[in-house]
């Protein structure tokens, strides 16, 4: 009995000292093999829409910075680099120099790339050379919005040097990244997800440091010493199921998946305990989700009386834009809502294969302006400058809306076709907020002038109220608003006639720049006259 015993104790303690160095090994093999995982994000172009965002200047990151963070399996330490913060940090230092300084201190083994907007190639091309070039061995993992449109294109098309793309939902993300970092070297995966569900099975701490792996109390403060107050993206619904044949939310093969409105209140919550005053709700028409838009509003309601400074910014469809509707927003905080009219033109709303009857036009356009006005709500009108057509009904109808002193801005956009798995490296020409003279025509360039100038703005600061009224007397006196403009339009140079505004070309060699430059000279010289 006592030899059973002892032997048995023999036996027991020899197990426990095995499975104790064992687990040792385990564990020092884990820590050896430990994965590093950087996520980058480019750079949102700061010319843009300087009224999108006042006083707020950035954004959070977009939200796959935090979907694929919570999402990677815990072994694996994870980093983030925000390019738009670093280069707020140090302006004169280069995206070359800030990807450099990142991927040399946290050494990665696998790095993660948003592409956001086509537009944005040209930046996401020089991080990924960048990146190899100081650490070849590096993985690279290009996705984001724009590979919806796209897929491989970067890696099958331009010969970029990524080892795999994807584009969906995040969901498949995960399996992906296993893969990618036991694969051979030089061998090349895809994956998508379109069709699959949003990751909507969160808390809010775990969706915002990552499980733990990421400061974002850290990363706030930083943003704010940077002299920025960020805002928040939060994202209700991904996809649409309307095929508009010039919108990227139809048209990127992503299915229309929604978020639990619980989910959504909840972020609402961390968020303004974060001390973030301002949230755009990402769902391209609010509202039409029936119950789980009157289930979120309603918590939007109560959320309201816990933190009356926070302001929701959202978009919908004119046709769902009631009265009672615009009321529910008001009383939910929203401070602004989005509207496509894209133009009050008849011939241009055939052109756009959008219907034109009274129901679903110009009309309809006027009725939810009108709902909005009543129910206190500013107005943020999507205008699209049609190729060959110059809008007097468009303009008739800002100045309209000014006259009755209504609270709107407008945001403009050139219509172009949307990139494809077929397109090719020509980033600008995609660009559809700066005027591209291989792409548009001068009518395009006298519509714009004239909208964003005279008009509150997305793209200006100011409003030149004697533009305005130049408007107006040409419209009282049935002139051509053209008259407003010199009949010299050569050379790439074009003057309105009041203000003595002029409209021209860079004369660099580097097409993106040339964009950025024009847009740039647009706001500078209309600034100083202001």
């Amino acid at each position: 009995m006592c030899y059973n015993y002892f032997n048995d104790t023999a036996r027991r303690l020899s197990r426990f000292y095995f499975w104790r160095t064992l687990t040792k090994e385990k564990v020092r093999c884990t820590v050896e093999q430990e994965k590093r995982i950087l996520f980058i994000q480019p750079y949102d172009r700061p010319w843009m829409n300087p009224k999108f965002s006042a006083g707020r200047k950035n954004s959070l990151p977009p939200r796959a910075v935090f979907e694929v963070g919570q999402r990677i399996p815990l072994e694996y330490a994870f980093a983030f680099l925000d390019v738009n913060l670093r280069s707020k940090q140090e302006p004169a230092w280069s995206i070359e120099k800030i990807v450099t300084e990142k991927v040399r201190e946290f050494q990665p083994d696998l790095i993660l790339l948003a592409f956001p907007t086509f537009a944005q190639g040209a930046q996401v091309k020089e991080i990924i050379l960048t990146a190899k070039k100081i650490s070849p061995a590096v993985k690279i993992i290009l996705g984001g919005a724009t590979l919806n449109l796209i897929e491989d294109a970067p890696r099958r098309r331009w010969d970029w040097p990524v080892d795999a793309c994807y584009w969906g939902n995040g969901a498949g993300i995960t399996e992906l990244i296993e893969e990618v970092l036991v694969a051979e070297p030089g061998c090349f995966l895809t994956k998508s997800d379109p069709a699959g569900s949003l990751i909507d099975d969160y808390t809010p701490e775990a969706f915002y440091t990552a499980n733990s792996r990421f400061d974002f109390d850290g990363y706030l403060a930083e943003t704010r010493s940077a002299g920025m107050n960020p805002g928040a993206v939060v994202e209700l619904v991904r996809g649409c199921d309307r095929r508009c044949n010039y919108c990227a939310f139809g048209l990127n093969s992503v299915a229309k998946r929604s978020r639990k409105p619980a989910t959504v209140l909840a972020e609402f919550y961390y968020l303004a305990q974060e001390g973030i005053d301002y949230i755009l709700i990402i769902d391209p028409t609010f509202g039409l989700a029936g119950s789980e838009t009157d289930e979120l509003l309603n918590g939007m309601m109560v959320f309201h009386t816990n933190y009356p400074e926070v302001q929701f910014d959202v978009m919908t469809s004119s046709g769902h834009l009631t009265a009672e509707f615009a009321r529910k927003l008001k009383e939910a905080s929203c401070g602004r809502c989005g509207l496509g009219f894209e133009t009050m033109s008849q011939a241009g709303l055939y052109f756009l294969a959008k219907a034109s009857g009274p129901a679903s036009g110009p009309e309809m356009v006027r009725k939810a302006v009108q709902n909005l006005v009543k129910a206190g709500v500013q107005v943020r009108l999507f205008h699209m400058l049609i190729p060959g057509e110059f809008s007097t009904d468009t303009i008739a109808f800002l100045l309209e809306l000014a006259e009755r002193k209504v609270d709107f801005i407008v945001q403009s956009s050139f219509l172009r076709p949307l990139p494809d798995k077929e397109a090719q490296e020509l980033f600008w020409t995609q660009d559809r907020t700066i005027f591209n003279p291989a792409r548009d025509t001068v009518e395009h360039v006298m519509e714009y002038l004239l909208i964003n100038i005279a008009f509150p703005s997305m793209d200006l600061t100011f409003e030149d109220f004697n533009l305005r009224e130049a408007i107006k007397q040409a419209i009282i006196e049935k002139r051509p608003l053209k008259s407003l403009f010199s009949q010299s339009c050569s050379e790439g140079r074009i003057v309105l006639k009041s203000g003595e505004y002029t409209f021209t070309e860079s004369k660099t060699h580097d097409p993106m720049w040339m964009c950025i430059k024009k847009e740039a000279l647009l706001c500078e010289t209309f600034a100083q006259s202001d």
